[in-house]
């Protein structure tokens, strides 16, 4: 999604899919391994076209609040709780189990 919370979960071995899919040659995934990840790097895909069209209509809904003088703490917690949903849902989707360890001890 690009909002700036996936460094967390690669910096802990859990990269985001694209990136497992970018280096699938270097790592030796397997066929198999390769369709799991893309099943994957789809439905984040998916997830995230279906989490702009959400962003959209809570920017839509913010904007509103301020028009009509009524924004809320409430309000802009359900923005900021939706945002960082979305941002880690895929990157706990590749665990490094999907595949081979790298030569990194850590």
């Amino acid at each position: 999604m690009g909002l700036g919370m996936a460094l967390a979960a690669e910096l802990n071995k859990y990269p985001g899919p694209r990136h497992v899919l970018e280096l699938g040659p270097a790592l030796g995934l397997s066929v198999d391994q390769e369709s799991k990840i893309q099943a994957i790097f789809d439905e984040m895909q998916n997830e995230a076209r279906s989490f702009g069209r959400l962003i959209v209509e809570l920017e839509r809904d913010l904007d509103q609040t301020f028009v009509e003088g009524t924004i809320s703490e409430a309000c802009l917690g359900r923005i900021a709780r939706s945002r960082r949903a979305e941002s880690c849902s895929s990157q706990v989707g590749t665990p490094a189990s999907t595949y081979p360890p790298s030569s990194d001890p850590d």
